[in-house]
This record gives C-alpha cells, sequence and structure tokens, in this order.
C-alpha cells in the first residue's frame, strides 16, 4: 500500500492533506508547512529497504552485550545507517526547498511564505527588475548548495556502498 502510493501524484493527495493539516491548526505556521514533506513514502521506503539490509548478527551481538532497543537503535542501527540517513534528509530538504504549491495552498500570511513564492512577487507584468531576481535566485539556490557540500561524503559513501554486502 505505501509503495502503491508513490504512484499517486501529489496534486490529488493536497486537499485532503489540507484538511488533515488544518484540523490540526497549523496553517501559517512553519510546522504546517514542513511536516507533510518530511514523512513520504519515498523516504519511508528508502530508510527501511536499508534498515532491513542490516545483518541481525550485529543485532544480536548488540543484545548479548546487554543493549535494549534504544542501545540497539543508537549503537548498531543509526551509526551503520549514516549514509542512508544523510540521502534521505537530502531528498527531503531538495523537495521541500522548491516547493511552490503546497506552501501556497497552507499559508495566507506573507510572513510564512516561502523563498519560490517570493521569488514570484518579483515578476510583474508590466517590468521585472532582474538584478533583484538574480540576487533572490542565488539566496535561493544558497542553501542547497551548503546542505549539499555538507552531506556529499555520506551521499557518495551511500551511493558507493549500494549493492554490497556487509
Amino acid at each position: 500500500f505505501l509503495l502503491s502510493s508513490m504512484f499517486v501524484p501529489a496534486v490529488v493527495t493536497m486537499i485532503p492533506l489540507y484538511l488533515v493539516v488544518s484540523s490540526m491548526g497549523l496553517n501559517d505556521t512553519y510546522a504546517g508547512i514542513v511536516l507533510p514533506q518530511i514523512s513520504t513514502a519515498f523516504t519511508t521506503m528508502l530508510l527501511s529497504s536499508f534498515f532491513s539490509a542490516i545483518p541481525n548478527d550485529l543485532v544480536d551481538a548488540a543484545r548479548l552485550d546487554g543493549c535494549g532497543h534504544f542501545g540497539v537503535l543508537t549503537k548498531v542501527v543509526m551509526p551503520n545507517s549514516k549514509g542512508a540517513i544523510s540521502t534521505a534528509t537530502l531528498f527531503t530538504f531538495l523537495g521541500a526547498w522548491k516547493s511552490y504549491t503546497w506552501p501556497l495552498i497552507i499559508t495566507t500570511k506573507t510572513e510564512f511564505r516561502t523563498l519560490p513564492i517570493g521569488l514570484k512577487y518579483l515578476v510583474t507584468e508590466s517590468s521585472s527588475e532582474y538584478q533583484v531576481m538574480m540576487a533572490a535566485s542565488l539566496m535561493a539556490i544558497l542553501p542547497v548548495l551548503l546542505v549539499f557540500i555538507f552531506a556529499e561524503k555520506q551521499l557518495v559513501r551511500s551511493i558507493t556502498l549500494t549493492g554490497m554486502k556487509s
């Protein structure tokens, strides 16, 4: 069911998602913008497939050493999953950062609008100030570049280790 939800276009789910978020009272909040974009089917499938590839021998060895569920999570699963977690974080951040439609639907106040929506406000019918638009575009690209620079090592590591057995 979760895998099949990846085939449903995001536009189809926006009205039910809006109803859920507004019933929680998250209209015009940053949480209303961010939370629905964090828990996607892609992220869930990516992380669950990586977690299932962790050998049971590591988990059994941690349990023999006296680790409980939280200890196994913090001492075995999380250190071995840095690549997958950074990849999921990078894809989620990029998807949320470029999002235009969802923040436009969930917000009515201009102080909660995101940068892609602000870029649209710079375009007018009579004239456009290209200098301001290029400066704003640079500001839109800069956080993406910074996140990629910090996550590049883990991303390359996760791609390199794909398909290799531990």
